[in-house]
């Protein structure tokens, strides 16, 4: 199971993140930046979370982390994916180290709000990446986004929308051009 107690009652807002008994522990990087950890981790490597907020936003500091908390029949549907989502969880895990693979590792996806209940999740903020070191310049990438959550009975991961606020076409052509110059170089 990933979530260590119930969900909070989704008609009372709850307070800021302060102790580690109700909230994921706060880890600090050699860099001496904050990062949200699991509050513990099972046997079978899987984490808990205190709640499903902790766990989105753990996630969302790093996407290549996605199978450790995905159903295994997890449905992505990608930004431009036509109506041909990505099904299972390795192909969302091939689905999220392509993004970070294509932006040479600056993919970041900074955070504004997370909002959950027992069923659902959302995550808001703004996509930035950039095309380091290639041969033709590709612009940076920031971009809005809002990304739509469903969770199973065990609170897993069972199916994402992935929503941008410009033409979701353009992101994908970003990823797109930024992977294939980064291959060329290679």
């Amino acid at each position: 199971m990933l979530l260590n107690k119930p969900l909070p009652d989704p008609g009372r807002k709850k307070a800021a993140s302060t102790t580690a008994a109700t909230t994921a522990a706060k880890n600090t990087t050699d860099k001496g930046e904050s990062s949200l950890a699991p509050a513990s981790s099972s046997s079978s490597s899987t984490p808990t979370f205190a709640n499903s907020d902790d766990m989105l936003r753990w996630l969302y500091a790093d996407l290549t982390r996605i199978s450790q908390v995905a159903a295994p029949d997890i449905v992505l549907h990608r930004v431009g994916d036509h109506g041909r989502p990505l099904r299972g969880a390795a192909a969302a895990q091939a689905h999220e180290d392509g993004l970070v693979a294509a932006a040479g590792g600056t993919l970041a996806m900074d955070v504004d709000r997370v909002s959950t209940n027992a069923h659902f999740g959302t995550v808001l903020g703004t996509l930035r990446a950039q095309a380091r070191g290639q041969s033709q310049p590709i612009p940076d990438l920031a971009v809005p986004f809002c990304g739509v959550w469903r969770f199973d009975e065990r609170g897993r991961l069972a199916e994402h929308w992935e929503n941008v606020s410009v033409d979701p076409a353009k992101v994908a052509r970003w990823f797109e051009e930024a992977g294939q110059q980064k291959k060329q170089k290679q």
